[in-house]
């Protein structure tokens, strides 16, 4: 979890201080703590299960979110050069409809996390506009970061 907290933070989707980098230790020392502690508070709440069905509501959401973004770049940009290719579209197509059963499936079997899920994606949104997208590196910018980091 601290190396997505420190990532997101390095590039402006989280607070500037979660990317600080401790001098003598050379970590993340925000990006493991804070995580940590939210990690601590959820596990004391004995909603164990609860927990782990968000967290699996926003996996299969990224997972669809990056799928949508490979049909969407594959028919604006279909001869842009790539480090690899994903045989396209069969696989793509059989990722959606697995993807689709796995949504289907906990909605199913767990809508009691639903309300949970939607004010997290409400809380997260809502900070994006407030603040995120104010802060955030350009696309080029952050492989430069990249860069001085393998550097250092």
């Amino acid at each position: 979890y601290s190396r997505q907290t420190y990532a997101m933070a390095r590039t402006g989707y989280l607070p500037k201080f979660l990317a600080h980098i401790d001098e003598k230790h050379h970590t993340p020392v925000w990006a493991l703590i804070l995580p940590g502690i939210v990690c601590l508070f959820t596990a004391l709440t004995g909603l164990t299960d609860l927990v782990i069905t968000i967290a699996c509501y926003g996996s299969v959401v990224m997972y669809v979110t990056s799928l949508i973004s490979l049909f969407i770049l594959r028919s604006k940009e279909p001869n842009l050069k790539r480090p690899f290719r994903v045989s396209y579209p069969i696989i793509p197509i059989i990722s959606m409809v697995m993807a689709i059963f796995c949504v289907v499936s906990l909605v199913m079997a767990s809508s009691d996390a639903l309300p949970y899920v939607a004010g997290i994606y409400a809380v997260a949104i809502a900070y994006y506009f407030i603040h995120g997208n104010k802060h955030i590196r350009p696309y080029e910018e952050e492989f430069g970061v990249m860069d001085d980091l393998d550097q250092e």
